[in-house]
């Protein structure tokens, strides 16, 4: 890359200017990447860590006019029957998926 000194040198150049822009952007990728690379799976464990071990796990207060179940979200999932509801599921099994997909 060519050497750049002042602001006409900087502005009249546009092969300059464009291989400068185009250092500037691979510099910035870079660390932009390894940080995306590091701390996504920091954050993804620390968004399921939340939501295993705080969000799931309180308990919801009942509410008047609602047709919603209160209690616990994970206890609620696991025994709908007991909170008067039914399991609407679809079981899935993996050979089939494979075959799909």
């Amino acid at each position: 890359m060519m050497m750049l000194t002042g602001h006409k040198s900087f502005c009249s150049d546009k092969k300059a200017l464009n291989e400068w822009q185009i250092e500037v952007e691979f510099c910035h990728y870079i660390p932009r990447m390894l940080l995306a690379y590091i701390m996504i799976p920091v954050v993804e464990k620390e968004v399921i860590d939340f939501k295993d071990i705080v969000w799931n796990t309180h308990r919801i207060r009942a509410q008047k006019d609602t047709f919603l179940p209160n209690g616990i979200p994970n206890h609620v999932y696991s025994f709908p029957e007991k909170y008067g509801l039914e399991e609407c599921g679809i079981p899935s099994y993996i050979t089939e998926m494979k075959v799909i997909s």
